[in-house]
């Protein structure tokens, strides 16, 4: 936004220093526009100048200051969003500025929210701001960007149906008996996302059933020519007997801010845009202006606010601007908002959204919202104007809102299982209390996902069930050709993934601490059954008897062969490698000295026998001469004892 603003107000300098007349520039928004206008202000050379923005929600008469000519004579720099491509006839632009970009409203039918987003102008959009530039002679045009953007620009903006939120046309259609759009031949199709959260909306505001079928309330707001949500505000409104500040508010939510945004005691408070009307309403125009008020639209939405009273058969009477919240919310149920615990100004939407209040905005102090107006943002959405709610009155006049439901999950922070009743209003935890009593079943879900949570290494391994699965998974993958043999999978990633295997194992265990009460072992065993433990036994024994007679302990690792530590004195007379699973698979010696350090790892024992024995006999001699360390190692008896121990006495 700095950047545009900065690069923009460059080109105008330039311009305005090589050309003569008035100046109209191009920028995205409000927010580059008071940036700019700012600069230019402050900039000694640009002197006896009008400085004039012009955009949407600027009064009448500040918009005719930027759009009629000076009758001093002084030079204009307009600086324009795109209302000035086509909507305004300016009068005496020689010179055009253009930014190349222009702020659009984009729907997103995911949070049911429109954002704006800043993009760059299309080649059209490009020609129609070139021609604002010497329609009663000479003009000249500076874009700012290169030859090979302009290439790369759109040749038109996308059509609006694209990117518009499709309430009123979801409505209109159901109105004509379609429930599929797809029924009618379209220049351009609404797209399909957003037609579904249109009619999700319709729905929730009782305008369709749920099979897409019109309804009693849905021709009627069909009837009102307004958008379905405050359409609905006004029905619900007069069936409460508040039918004048319904009007009021649709009439304030259709039309620009009451406000004017460089009022200094602007809020997002919607109560104080009534206050203002009513300000108009009473007279009191000096008070009004005071406080930001602006009466050209007061009068606009009084006017509109009478005609649909009038329409009603309703008449104007005064409200009390306090209760603008409840019929809020039969217009926007999706943006009532409860502030976040601990977060002042952050608030979750009942869409599930999340947005915020400018910093330090006196409506913080509520704990309950509704948000008529806000910008969806990549984050985060912006609320520009809301209103406060009291939940207790919501609950009283719009139970279908709300939901019971008990729900029964994981807590991370406890690392047990909750069971609570919760009444929601959406994404929005309106209330709750603890549950005593749950089904076993929804106990164990739970603890399924807070194993899940977890990870695999929250339940009670040790070195008997991590070996056992070891010892599985090598086979699985040993034997995945033969015909008709299938083992299970055992690694820490597929248990983790389905944990269907744990679930019987689960009664009575409610909380982390309680796992230590599961014995893996017996749990895999059981998986496998007797014949499988017993095969298993055969192809990937446990422990493996070598020369010395010592039964030592095999080590398993998936994809890597088995492991077998072994001194090197309780080998020598075993000419070949031991193999397992059949014969088929060989074991990696670790061969250690009589200190258990490693001296060889290899899987072909004839080899070190014959090359590697002869290099290192003479140091191992030197370091541990208690110990036998013969010249022919295959022909010497295997040990584990030291020479001493190996020669007894006779007994007499």
């Amino acid at each position: 936004t700095q950047s545009i603003a900065n690069t923009t107000v460059a080109g105008i300098r330039r311009v305005y220093g090589e050309q003569t007349g008035d100046i109209l520039a191009f920028l995205p928004g409000a927010g580059e526009i008071s940036d700019a206008t700012r600069q230019l202000e402050a900039d000694p050379l640009i002197d006896n100048t009008i400085i004039a923005p012009l955009y949407g929600n600027l009064s009448q008469k500040e918009q005719d200051r930027a759009i009629t000519p000076d009758s001093a004579g002084r030079r204009r720099i307009i600086l324009s969003t795109s209302i000035a491509e086509t909507s305004l006839t300016i009068e005496g632009i020689s010179c055009v500025v253009d930014s190349g970009w222009s702020r659009r409203a984009r729907f997103h039918p995911g949070s049911g929210l429109s954002r704006l987003t800043t993009v760059r102008v299309s080649k059209a959009a490009a020609e129609q701001r070139a021609g604002r530039a010497g329609r009663l002679g000479p003009g000249h045009c500076l874009r700012l960007w290169t030859k090979e953007e302009q290439y790369c620009l759109p040749p038109f903006h996308p059509p609006e149906i694209v990117d518009t939120d499709l309430a009123q046309l979801a409505l209109e259609l159901a109105l004509w008996g379609v429930q599929d759009p797809a029924e009618l031949q379209w220049l351009t199709p609404p797209r399909e996302g957003g037609y579904h959260q249109a009619k999700k909306l319709l729905f929730s505001l009782d305008a369709l059933t749920s099979s897409g079928r019109i309804t009693e309330t849905g021709r009627q707001l069909a009837g009102l020519a307004m958008h379905p949500r405050l359409g609905h505000m006004l029905l619900q409104g007069k069936k409460i007997g508040q039918a004048s500040l319904a009007c009021d508010l649709a009439a304030l939510l259709s039309e620009r801010d009451i406000q004017r945004n460089n009022a200094d005691d602007a809020t997002t408070d919607l109560q104080d845009r009534l206050n203002l009307l009513s300000l108009w309403r009473d007279k009191k125009i000096a008070a009004l202006k005071n406080k930001g008020g602006d009466p050209g639209v007061c009068r606009k939405i009084d006017t509109n606010a009478r005609t649909w009273l009038q329409r009603m058969r309703e008449r104007q009477k005064p409200c009390a601007p306090e209760t603008a919240g409840l019929l809020l919310a039969f217009a926007y149920p999706d943006r009532i908002a409860r502030r976040r615990h601990g977060r002042r100004e952050s608030y979750l939407l009942s869409s599930g959204s999340g947005a915020n209040l400018p910093k330090f905005d006196p409506l913080s102090i509520n704990e309950y919202l509704v948000v008529p107006k806000l910008d969806a943002g990549r984050k985060q959405g912006r609320i520009f104007l809301a209103a406060p709610l009291s939940i207790a009155e919501l609950r009283q006049q719009h139970r279908n809102l709300f939901d019971q439901k008990t729900e029964v999950y994981w807590d991370n922070d406890s690392r047990k299982v909750v069971a609570v009743d919760r009444l929601c209003l959406g994404a929005i935890v309106v209330a709750e209390q603890s549950v005593a009593e749950i089904s076993a079943d929804q106990v164990v879900q739970a603890m399924l996902t807070g194993i899940k949570a977890m990870g695999i290494n929250s339940l009670p391994w040790d070195r008997k069930s991590r070996q056992l699965q070891a010892r599985v998974d090598c086979v699985r993958l040993w034997r995945s050709q033969q015909p008709n043999e299938s083992w299970p999978d055992l690694s820490d990633s597929e248990l983790l993934r389905d944990l269907s295997w744990l679930e019987p194992h689960l009664t009575d265990i409610n909380k982390a601490g309680q796992l230590k009460q599961l014995n893996l072992l017996e749990i895999f065993n059981t998986m496998l059954g007797w014949e499988r433990q017993q095969q298993l036994n055969r192809l990937a024994p446990t422990t493996i008897i070598v020369a010395s007679g010592s039964r030592i302990r095999l080590r398993y690792q998936p994809g890597e062969p088995p492991l077998l530590a072994v001194r090197i004195q309780e080998m020598f007379g075993m000419q070949g490698t031991p193999v397992i699973c059949e014969g088929k698979i060989p074991v990696l010696l670790h061969l250690l000295s009589p200190a258990q350090r490693p001296l060889q790892v290899t899987s072909d024992l004839a080899g070190f026998w014959q090359r590697t024995y002869p290099e290192i006999r003479k140091e191992l001699k030197g370091r541990y001469p208690k110990h036998f360390w013969p010249d022919d190692p295959l022909a010497a008896v295997a040990t584990r004892q030291t020479k001493k121990n190996m020669i007894k006495p006779k007994n007499r």
